[in-house]
């Protein structure tokens, strides 16, 4: 016989994966939603140009669409293009790769455990670990 506990904890994980479920459909329904009204109000082109627009109404409230660019860049292959540019238009090659390549320092977590605690402290004032939120996922019984 189940205990209270074991009650709990299932109807617990009932209502969780229940809610997991219910904003997945939630949020496949505003997507849809925004695009349908995005294209009702500001045209289908919208929606592939890059940019932001808006629209007022009479009654002075308003919609506004942005739509964002971002860039991928494959990092096997940014380096030997990175060699062309320079190769082509020297100097100024890499100093135009410069601004077009960003590149970010990022810390591995797993690298500064191992370091010894005195080299670690080094880098208390430039690293900071944060924790996210946790993850969980429900794995029935078989």
């Amino acid at each position: 016989m189940p205990t209270k506990r074991d009650l709990a904890r299932r109807l617990a994980i009932q209502e969780w994966t229940a809610a997991a479920a219910e904003l997945k459909k939630l949020k496949e329904r505003e997507l849809a939603l925004r695009f349908a009204l995005i294209i009702a109000e500001f045209g289908a082109q919208q929606v592939d140009t890059a940019g932001t627009s808006s629209m007022t109404y009479e009654d002075k409230s308003a919609l506004k669409v942005e739509v964002k660019r971002s860039a991928k860049v494959d990092q096997a292959k940014i380096e030997p293009a990175i060699a062309k540019l320079v190769e082509a238009a020297g100097d100024v090659g890499q100093l135009l790769a410069d601004r077009l390549i960003a590149w970010k320092a990022s810390a591995s977590i797993t690298e500064l455990l191992k370091l010894k605690p005195e080299h670690a402290a080094m880098f208390d004032d430039v690293i900071s670990i944060e924790l996210g939120a946790p993850s969980l996922e429900y794995i029935p019984a078989k």
